[in-house]
């Protein structure tokens, strides 16, 4: 594997690809059934939890962190040549930016996701009746009768979904988790690299080749 950065292959995603991986809506592997109904729920729940919050301070470290990562993204996609075919794009770089985008994305969903289930399921807050959150703030339990059916089935679909899409990163974590158990030919990989760490430097090998499915050392 050689690349701008060392490490990396070509993905043959397109736009909607990244934007489907970066919301959770797909998988590394393949798409699924769920996947474009995922990823319209997914993209109006970040746009609402973004325009809901906007105004307050304590998450404009996170949407800066947000546009730099979309200004990377737009500047590998438009002004970066692919190592591998040369085109416009580098793929690899991209793939990468998504992922690490997922955890700020996944935090505005669920901003969004609150939003629409108080605004649809709970018809108002009860005054005077709060829990203790394990922060230490108070917080308003709200009333359980729901303002209209329209709003209990729209967070019941969004749940739906987003019970099937923790799908795509549950199974690309046991892929990742299978391709190092044989890379190491161990049920602990992790426990089997540290201790190939401290043998090579005992040894003091200069470097360390690892070529998968044989089990051959060279220092």
């Amino acid at each position: 594997m050689a690349g701008l950065n060392g490490v990396g292959w070509r993905l043959d995603w397109s736009s909607l690809d990244y934007w489907s991986f970066a919301t959770g809506a797909r998988d590394y592997n393949a798409r699924h059934w769920w996947s474009l109904a995922a990823v319209v729920m997914g993209t109006a729940l970040f746009g609402i939890g973004v325009a809901r919050r906007l105004r307050t301070r304590r998450v404009w470290p996170v949407l800066q962190a947000l546009l730099v990562l979309t200004a990377l993204a737009a500047y590998y996609h438009w002004c970066v040549r692919d190592p591998w075919t040369h085109a416009i794009g580098q793929t690899w770089n991209q793939f990468k930016l998504c992922k690490w985008s997922y955890a700020l994305i996944v935090a505005a969903q669920a901003a969004g996701l609150h939003y629409v289930l108080r605004l649809g399921v709970f018809r108002r807050k009860l005054p005077n009746r709060f829990a203790m959150a394990a922060s230490g703030r108070a917080v308003f339990l709200p009333s359980a009768r729901p303002a209209s059916w329209g709003g209990v089935l729209l967070g019941a679909a969004w749940l739906t979904l987003l019970v099937a899409s923790t799908s795509a990163p549950w199974s690309h974590a046991k892929f990742m988790a299978a391709y190092y158990q044989r890379l190491m030919d161990s049920k602990t990989p992790l426990s089997s690299a540290r201790s190939l760490q401290n043998r090579v430097e005992l040894l003091g090998a200069p470097s360390l080749y690892f070529i998968p499915g044989v089990r051959l050392l060279l220092g």
